[in-house]
């Protein structure tokens, strides 16, 4: 009820029937008379009035003194002057409003009724109305004020910095690598995270402009840095691609490019880079170009190291920096020379690096000194010439268990003394006999035994007749069954088995001693023989070291072979960081010719590491562990050095050696890693290389932004189609396609080359190899213009036959490492105009790494010991010093790729008639096979005639009444038979003439292939040897 309400009531009274009707008496008993009651009302109503000014007046002198101008517009309460204490502020503001809602709600002394409302008028209400929420939105807006200024004083300086170090970005100035854009999302999530917060909790829409209008900012300035950052990279690179367009382009005389990947990899900047660079695609030029970016774009060539995997890569790159583009400071090196320059400053530059020649020394130094002494050493060194021939491969070495299985059952044994056994444990137990001087008969009749018309005569494995002593093994496991490749089930064994046993049980005048074959795949068959036969009473007397090489082996023709893998054994231990206590660990008595050359192997180790602690000298290895250990001492000191790192050929760097690249780099994104390498080229497993490194690099190293490099400028097409079909059947490799950008389309040569005998095969190696050098040299390439590629050099005959015969046509050669050869007409190693490069290369694949040629000659890719893939002993010398898998099936296609990947425009690929390397399948369709003798198979031929170039090296005089002619043919690559018929009218042929022989037929005798010139056979005589 307001004042209106109350006098209406009072004229309703005053007119009322009720109060009409009453006598004035009880008007007075029940309140007075409506004149009096109005009289009071109006009292109380001037009384509420006069309290109301003063409550508005109290209010609006609070609104003054908070600068509050007018009681009715936002204006004046946004401009509320909060510079004041706000508590106290807030106190006022409160106590008003407490002052206020008092006064409404009060009730006049003498009126139980009515409260001081309902004597104001409409107006006046709406007027403390006003008044109220005036009030109220001033406090609201100084909560709101005081939160905002207390929050944006704790806000602001995060903000502003996260602007600073995102400007440029917003400018395109800098890649965003992954560090930066990982602490960049977590400062743009927490600062949004904190104005949603500030927003969601306090209402932002009561604070003065200028503050909505910065928040408003801070908003949008937030959302644009995250929708900056989206594809920023892609950008970034455009961009620069664009600006540093002149640097990427003409850069050789030709006026060639770098293409759009090649400058995508220079120019991508995260804090590790993988640029896959497939063979001829530019690797060197990436990291040539790279370090010419860096510098450009303001990193100082000091701060620049650049580690490569051989020296002649480093000074490769060394002499393009400047040659191309004046950079002399980056500091370009091995990483063994690096590692050397770290752990020589952490020693205070007093470090000594040993020779190789060191570990010869010491190798021959414990030959010397142990053998023939009955020492440790001469007796595992005895035993493992004892094993030297038992290569016995393995399961594992086989493709499938059924080859395994068929290889088994046609292998044969021959013992020291030159004999025939049936199994390698009877060999072992041959030759343990014989070299401790115990006469014995293998397999000779016991005649006082049974015969049975199913067994025949009983024939003991072994007789020592000195002793009336037989020995049987019985090749069964522990459970007593044979093997797979047994002739005899186990029944039937078992039954000979307790047969034998029953001729000994009938009599006493001889005893049995029996060994198992389960002895010998636990290595154990010769303790328990000699055990046994030592308990039967034999004397035992064991052949010394000379003694033994005297009577069984041709020792001078092994030993080099020997020494060298002692060499290997000692440097794998090395490279693999295992010291002679885990050597012993791994070795195994099961593999008996691998166990006594490993214990000599660790004694050698202890031996070497003793000269080292003596010398004070660090082994080649050992300097990556000794720089490892400074780097963790000090990581700060040698990372501050530099910004970038690059690193060549990384798919061959080594578990220990990516460990001091990641110690160097750190995780804080200070130091930026370049990796380049290529899956499809790792060939170095034997030097702790291992391919998954680089195949799975966030994995193993560390997560990488991956550029690939897949145009080839290098190689013909084919030779890249036949490259790509090779490598193709590896598993776990980075997926690329090469593509051919050479303009070049000469198809490679397969030459299959004869060789009845191994000797005879490798001696026509060395002269066809030879013959086609001098072609290539009469064709127009210079002689270091061709290369020569073995799958082995030191110690493989292929190398030292194409050398030799090189040398005697006096064409010039470089081998490994110094090793070179020129005729007088030229300058020698030690004059002045000496040309390192002049010879035609001839070493194994893995020295061809990094170099090309534009006529490359692939020698024996064959099967066999120094083939395509090369036959690998299961139970290898080396593999107790090497925790990895070397040398697999798809490693041996990886270095075959390489192989073909190196030429320039021609290829040769030799192989064997009947030996060729399986991998020779998968590029048969990009290679052109010759038609010479060698080559020609009836399978290949049927239903077709092939046309030939040959000489007539031999007319047999003894013809049968069918033969018109028959003799030998003879080319290069072989010699195969021909003959031609009586009855058909053929041409003749001349001995000793050369023939291109078209329309001839392949065909079969005795299983050999046969050529038979037919009457449709066209021969035209070109000229024989003699000049005729």
């Amino acid at each position: 009820m307001v004042w209106k309400g109350v006098e209406a009531k009072l004229d309703d009274e005053r007119h009322g029937l009720l109060w009409r009707l009453l006598p004035s008496w009880a008007h007075e008993r029940l309140g007075g008379s409506v004149a009096e009651r109005r009289e009071r009302h109006e009292r109380r109503r001037a009384a509420v009035e006069a309290e109301f000014d003063a409550v508005v007046s109290s209010v609006e002198s609070l609104a003054c003194r908070t600068t509050i101008a007018s009681r009715s517009t936002d204006a004046g309460i946004q401009s509320l002057d909060v510079e004041r204490e706000r508590d106290a502020v807030a106190a006022e503001l409160e106590r008003a409003r407490h002052e206020l809602n008092g006064f409404l709600t009060s009730r006049p002394a003498d009126d139980g009724d009515y409260v001081a409302r309902d004597y104001l008028s409409v107006d006046e209400l709406h007027e403390l109305a006003t008044l109220d929420r005036h009030l109220h939105r001033s406090r609201t807006f100084l909560d709101a004020k005081s939160a905002y200024d207390s929050w944006i004083a704790d806000f602001a300086p995060a903000y502003e910095a996260f602007r600073a170090d995102t400007q440029p970005l917003l400018e395109y100035q800098t890649y965003l690598d992954r560090v930066t854009r990982r602490e960049i999302d977590s400062r743009l999530a927490t600062l949004s995270a904190d104005v949603e917060a500030f927003t969601a909790e306090h209402d932002a829409s009561v604070l003065p402009e200028s503050d909505r209008e910065r928040l408003a900012s801070i908003r949008e300035t937030l959302r644009q840095v995250e929708a900056h950052l989206e594809g920023y990279n892609e950008r970034f690179v455009d961009r620069q691609c664009r600006e540093y367009d002149a640097l990427f382009s003409d850069i050789d005389d030709a006026g060639n490019d770098l293409n759009r990947e090649q400058r995508v990899a220079i120019v991508r900047d995260d804090v590790c880079n993988q640029v896959v660079a497939a063979a001829g695609t530019g690797k060197t030029l990436a990291l040539v170009y790279r370090v010419a970016y860096l510098v450009a774009e303001g990193t100082p060539p000091h701060r620049i190291v650049a580690l490569t995997y051989t020296r002649e890569a480093a000074r490769e790159m060394e002499q393009r920096l400047e040659a191309e583009f004046g950079i002399t400071d980056a500091d370009v090196r091995t990483i063994h020379s690096f590692a050397y320059e770290i752990a020589r400053e952490a020693a205070g530059d007093h470090l000594d690096v040993a020779d190789r020649q060191d570990l010869y020394n010491v190798v021959d130094t414990v030959l010397r000194e142990e053998l023939d002494t009955n020492s440790t050493f001469d007796e595992h060194y005895t035993r493992f010439l004892f094993h030297y021939d038992h290569t016995d491969p393995g399961e594992t070495a086989f493709d499938s268990k059924a080859e395994y299985v068929a290889a088994r059952r046609d292998e044969t044994y021959t013992t020291l003394c030159g004999e025939d056994v049936e199994s390698r444990a009877e060999r072992v137990i041959a030759d343990f006999l014989f070299t401790h001087r115990v006469d014995y008969q293998y397999e000779s009749i016991a005649a006082w035994a049974d015969s049975d018309p199913q067994k025949g005569e009983y024939r003991p494995d072994f007789y020592l007749p000195e002793y009336d002593l037989y020995i049987e093994h019985w090749g069964i496991d522990e459970a007593g069954t044979v093997a797979p490749w047994f002739t005899w089930s186990t029944d039937e064994y078992r039954e000979k088995l307790a047969w034998a046993r029953d001729q000994f049980h009938a009599t006493c005048d001889y005893d049995l001693i029996e060994t198992y074959e389960f002895e010998h795949d636990a290595g154990l068959l010769e303790r328990g023989l000699e055990y046994r036969l030592l308990e039967a009473g034999v004397d035992l007397d064991p052949m010394s070291f000379e003694e033994f090489v005297d009577e069984t082996v041709a020792y001078n023709e092994r030993e080099r072979d020997i020494k060298e893998s002692l060499v290997s054994f000692v440097q794998n231990a090395k490279t693999f960081g295992l010291d002679p206590e885990d050597i012993r660990r791994r070795l195994t008595r099961r593999k008996p010719r691998q166990y006594h050359f490993g214990r000599c192997g660790a004694i050698v180790l202890e031996r070497y590491n003793a000269h080292l602690s003596e010398s004070g000298l660090v082994d080649f290895d050992d300097m990556i562990h000794e720089a490892i250990d400074a780097v963790d001492a000090n990581p700060e000191a040698f990372r501050e050095q530099f910004d970038h790192l690059l690193v060549d050929e990384f798919q061959d760097v080594s578990a220990d050696q990516i460990e001091l690249i990641e110690r160097l780099v750190g995780s804080n994104g200070d130091v930026h890693l370049f990796c380049v390498g290529d899956d499809w080229q790792s060939i170095y497993s034997f030097q702790g290389a291992e391919v998954e490194y680089f195949v799975e690099f966030d994995e193993h190293v560390m997560p990488a932004t991956r550029t690939r490099l897949v145009k080839n400028y290098r190689c013909p097409e084919p030779v890249l189609e036949a490259g790509n079909a090779l490598i193709g059947e590896n598993p776990s490799q980075i997926d690329k396609q090469v593509v051919a950008e050479s303009g070049r389309d000469t198809e490679p040569q397969l030459h299959v080359l004869d060789g009845y005998t191994q000797e005879a095969y490798e001696r026509r190696v060395g002269q066809y190899t030879a013959d086609l050098v001098e072609e290539a040299i009469a064709s127009g390439h210079e002689p270091g213009d061709v290369m020569v590629l073995c799958r082995y050099d030191a110690g493989a005959p292929f190398t030292d036959r194409i050398k030799a015969e090189l040398e005697r046509r006096d064409i010039p050669y470089d081998g490994k490492g110094d090793e070179t050869y020129r005729p007088d007409s030229m300058s020698g190693r030690f004059d002045r105009e000496f040309d390192p490069d002049a010879g035609a290369s001839v070493f194994s694949v893995h020295q061809a790494k990094g170099r090309q040629a534009g006529c490359v000659i692939l020698a024996n890719v064959a099967t066999g010991a120094y083939g395509f893939p090369a036959e690998k002993r299961d139970d290898s010398l080396l593999e107790p010093v090497q925790p990895i898998r070397t040398n697999t099936r798809a490693e041996e296609r990886r270095l075959l790729y390489v192989a073909l990947t190196r030429t320039q425009d021609q290829l040769h690929v030799l192989t064997r008639r009947g030996h060729r390397s399986p991998f020779l399948d998968k590029i048969s369709e990009y290679v052109d096979e010759r038609s010479v003798v060698a080559a020609l198979h009836p399978e290949d031929e049927q239903d077709e005639l092939t046309t030939m170039t040959a000489k007539v090296k031999l007319l047999w005089d003894d013809l049968h009444d069918t033969q018109h002619q028959a003799g030998v043919l003879e080319d290069r690559s072989g010699t195969i038979r021909f003959v031609s018929w009586a009855n058909e009218d053929p041409p003749m042929v001349d001995e000793g003439a050369w023939y291109p022989l078209e329309n001839v037929e392949i065909g079969t005798f005795d299983d050999e292939p046969q050529v038979t010139i037919r009457s449709d056979t066209t021969v035209t005589r070109l000229y024989t040897e003699d000049g005729a």
